[in-house]
């Protein structure tokens, strides 16, 4: 709670302030931050499986995040799936996170940020996925991002920027 009030008091011009929630701190928890990162004018919360889902099949992923996708939803905060495996174990995979977009609170689901060393599994899937078209991809991983911000657009139907960088020198950057 102190770092989210912290980061939207430094009142930065133009920046955009994203929370990121953990499944297991609890849903009492997560629902008290959706609703003091909606308080405080967070634009989005991004969300990444519990911790200790090593062995964890599109099933357990689903279900460990449908819950706060719903209270997000209910809340009006906009959700962003986060994969990133060397946290919680193993990887989202694009057809779970097509079918939490597909769910209850789902419609609230606007990005995926990708933080996974083999691009295609990972990034290229979330931009080929035909049920994930809307989603802007947040490129996490640094040696993959002059990649996905080509395949971005590339798979964007509109011919849009799709993909965008939170990482590394390049999070410094305003402009890509």
């Amino acid at each position: 709670e102190s770092m989210f009030r912290c980061a939207s008091s430094a009142k930065q011009s133009g920046v955009t302030l994203m929370g990121l929630l953990r499944p297991e701190d609890g849903i009492e928890t997560n629902s008290k931050h959706l609703t003091l990162l909606k308080e405080l004018g967070y634009s989005i919360a991004y969300i990444r499986q519990a911790t200790g889902l090593t062995q964890a099949d599109d099933d357990v992923v689903v279900a460990n995040l449908a819950p706060i996708i719903r209270l997000a939803n209910d809340i009006g905060l906009p959700i962003g799936l986060y994969s990133i495996s060397d946290v919680s174990g193993a990887p989202l995979t694009a057809a779970a996170a097509a079918r939490l977009v597909g769910r209850a609170g789902g419609e609230n689901i606007v990005a995926v940020k990708v933080t996974e060393a083999d691009y295609e599994a990972s990034t290229l899937s979330f931009l080929r996925h035909p049920e994930l078209t809307h989603l802007h991809i947040v490129q996490g991983w640094d040696p993959h991002l002059a990649r996905a911000l080509a395949d971005g657009q590339r798979y964007a139907s509109d011919g849009s920027k799709r993909c965008g960088e939170t990482i590394g020198a390049m999070s410094f950057a305003v402009f890509q």
